[in-house]
């Protein structure tokens, strides 16, 4: 070590491979941290259709809302997605979970997302995308 350090060439060509090396791992972690914000953006888009599906429909429809998750997840390859909506609902036309026009409901989407550093060792974050949004259908009582 001590003939490397007296050699000011080594002594360069030592600090250009530790400045390579520190330069390198901060681009993968860019690119690992680009990933998760490609993730939110995606589970953004899905609460937005989730919300424009229950302000088109009028209520909460459990069904519907469910097969457009499943679409959506299998689009995004996605698995852990889960949806929730909160509102105050009513029951209409023999139906349970009726929005009335203009009152306003929340929905909520959470995921998991994971950045691996390594093969055994991962930072896990939870995502979680609110949306509010207003009916669109007048009910009447």
């Amino acid at each position: 070590m001590e003939i490397l350090k007296s050699n000011k060439g080594s002594s360069m060509m030592i600090s250009l491979i530790v400045r390579l090396l520190v330069a390198l791992t901060l681009i993968m972690a860019t690119i690992n941290f680009a990933g998760l914000f490609v993730h939110y953006q995606n589970i953004s888009y899905i609460s937005r259709e989730l919300t424009k599906t229950v302000e088109q429909d009028g209520r909460i429809n459990a069904r519907e809302l469910n097969r457009q998750l499943s679409a959506l997840k299998d689009d995004f390859n996605y698995r852990d997605t889960a949806y929730s909506v909160s509102a105050s609902t009513f029951s209409c036309e023999g139906q349970s979970g009726c929005i009335q026009f203009r009152d306003s409901f929340t929905v909520t989407v959470t995921d998991k997302h994971e950045i691996h550093i390594t093969d055994k060792i991962a930072m896990p974050f939870n995502i979680k995308v609110t949306k509010e949004g207003q009916s669109e259908v007048f009910w009447k009582r």
